[in-house]
């Protein structure tokens, strides 16, 4: 409970700082995002879901940074003759982003339109995973394990401008999944 808290206060101040935009002064913008195929642990039961956030800034004309969390959760359940165990895993990934905007260039005018904002991007990052194991027999016994360490990874995505305060995203990538979709929040 106190790391569902946690990560709820955590994500809160992240979204709550803002950062000006050099090409927009008046925009700040909040990237939420849903991820689809989990790349660090996976589950046999259920949709594998993950959440993320990220804020990027502007720094120089078509290139943004930023800071980035995602949070995954799974657990299996296992039943066999001699016991049952289940196994909970949490995954939790920090990270910085540096995302450079590639719609300007001349043989990205194939879209059609100023709508799309196609982008390539890699994030430096560290992870937290944590695994604990329910059993209810002397053969699988409970206990707890964490892990961490650096994490590196590359992306690419496309926008799509609705409104002038919200877009749509799609992402491929390895980071806390392969594949995210979301929404773009400017205010």
């Amino acid at each position: 409970m106190k790391k569902t808290y946690l990560l709820s206060f955590f994500i809160l101040c992240f979204t709550l700082n803002s950062h000006a935009q050099v090409e927009q002064i008046d925009k700040t913008e909040i990237n939420l995002g849903v991820g689809l195929l989990p790349t660090i642990i996976s589950s046999t039961f259920g949709i594998p879901l993950s959440v993320s956030v990220d804020h990027p800034f502007s720094v120089v004309e078509h290139m943004t940074i930023g800071g980035y969390a995602g949070y995954y959760r799974t657990s299996d359940n296992y039943n066999y003759g001699f016991g049952s165990y289940d196994i909970n895993y949490n995954v939790l990934l920090f990270g910085a982003r540096a995302t450079y905007h590639v719609g300007h260039f001349e043989w990205m005018k194939w879209m059609g339109s100023d709508k799309f904002d196609p982008y390539v991007g890699v994030m430096a990052g560290f992870n937290y995973i944590s695994s604990s194991i329910d059993g209810d027999n002397t053969f699988v016994g409970d206990f707890t394990a964490a892990s961490s360490g650096p994490s590196v990874s590359g992306f690419v995505g496309v926008k799509y401008q609705l409104t002038d305060s919200f877009r749509v995203f799609g992402e491929a990538g390895y980071g806390i999944s392969l594949v995210t979709v979301g929404a773009v929040l400017a205010f």
